[in-house]
């Protein structure tokens, strides 16, 4: 159906209106004289239908000999808008330069959306990715994701999974930080197992997937340790999600830093507001683009253009400039402390709630006005984190033969 009405249009048809006593003679002379003519509804003497271009001129004709009154109520297709538009040729230049620019701007990264971070700002996340070549502008197809996910992971240590996604030209990145349990990926998508941390592997259980190390092994953070795929009963390869419980022995150092002295922020309520333009990475204010505090705080939101589901490369910014003023304050060694006391506690229950620590040892000094607890630990937990696979990976696995078990 699609392609007859493809067809029709490509060649033009016409709809018109045929009126007499006797419609049903026109009928049987185009039919007989094999003229086309569909969609047609009668009521009483009147009748409204469809045919070809080429064919209305002989059916005028056959009307002619049937006593019937042809009208025609309107052109379509493809013929009549060329001819239509033929004589403006910069509207037809300009339509095309559009479409093809806009094509073109499909190619490039115009937006990256950070989610899942709290402890981790955007902006250090952004600038690790920036450095690895995920930015806004870059060139979708010179990218490996697969790539930079493993190498932002190695280097952002407050983070313990990474997933990025494209959508349009928009790059949807989402994080886990370390502490947090980690998301559940439903069980009939697709995963492999991956080390959320370095160690040695003491034990393994490995329900479904094929192992990729045995106990005893040293891995790396992000090292594959189970793969999905696996090869079944019949020997074909398949691919399911991978799941295990993996535990390994762990080394980490951590280093808490309390300033005996320094000064804190005390907002005085006065605000600034200013809107920007950013244009392919261009930021335009609209305004004085000069704060007039010494000392303020930016807070920044970003509303970027969406056209028909892709982002364009225009985007408004509103930032907000708060003024602070500072406030000394000084700790005594014992005040000092108490407060590290505290940030080693948040750091355990936030970061290795889930470990069993087999000791830790504390080294502490002062130095350039910090008081510094160096701390070692020794602790076990299970490394097992679940990757899923990217729809990319899957056809391509796919392409090779690789099915997946559900």
């Amino acid at each position: 159906m699609f392609l007859l009405k493809f067809i029709r249009f490509i060649k033009g048809y016409i709809s018109f209106t045929a009126t007499g006593s006797f419609i049903e003679r026109f009928l049987n002379l185009a039919a007989k004289n094999r003229i086309g003519i569909w969609g047609a509804k009668k009521k009483g003497e009147t009748m409204t239908a469809f045919t070809s271009a080429a064919d209305y001129k002989s059916l005028s004709a056959i009307a002619g000999v049937s006593g019937t009154s042809l009208k025609a109520d309107g052109r379509h297709g493809l013929p009549f808008i060329t001819k239509r538009y033929s004589r403006r040729t910069g509207v037809l230049a300009g339509a095309l330069v559009l479409a093809l620019t806009l094509y073109f701007m499909t190619k490039f990264i115009w937006s990256v959306n950070i989610t899942g971070n709290s402890a981790l700002s955007q902006e250090e996340i952004a600038a690790e990715l920036d450095s690895l070549g995920l930015k806004i502008g870059a060139y979708i197809d010179s990218i490996d994701f697969d790539e930079i996910q493993q190498k932002a992971l190695i280097d952002l240590d407050e983070l313990s999974w990474m997933g990025i996604s494209l959508d349009g030209t928009t790059v949807l990145i989402e994080v886990r930080e370390r502490g947090e349990l980690p998301e559940i990926i439903d069980k009939d998508e697709a995963c492999n197992i991956i080390a959320a941390k370095t160690g040695l592997i003491k034990s393994m259980k490995v329900f479904s997937g094929r192992a990729e190390v045995s106990a005893g092994d040293a891995v790396l953070k992000g090292q594959l340790l189970v793969n999905s795929i696996y090869t079944d009963k019949n020997g074909k390869s398949a691919l399911n999600h991978a799941r295990a419980e993996i535990i390994a022995l762990i080394e980490e150092d951590k280093t808490f830093e309390v300033n005996l002295s320094g000064y804190l922020k005390d907002f005085t309520g006065v605000e600034k507001d200013l809107l920007i333009i950013d244009l392919f990475g261009y930021k335009i204010p609209l305004g004085s683009g000069r704060v007039p505090y010494e000392r303020y705080e930016t807070k920044s939101r970003r509303k970027d253009l969406v056209i028909l589901g892709k982002t364009l490369p225009l985007a408004l910014i509103s930032e907000q400039y708060r003024e602070y003023s500072s406030k000394p304050f000084e700790l005594t060694p014992e005040e000092a402390e108490e407060k590290t006391a505290s940030l080693v506690l948040e750091y355990e229950s936030a970061e290795l709630s889930q470990a069993i620590i087999l000791r830790r040892d504390f080294t502490k000094k002062q130095a350039n006005g910090k008081y510094i607890t160096n701390a070692h630990y020794l602790y076990e937990t299970d490394i097992a984190r679940e990757q899923p696979i990217l729809a990319e990976q899957i056809k391509i696995l796919e392409a090779l033969g690789i099915y997946i078990n559900k």
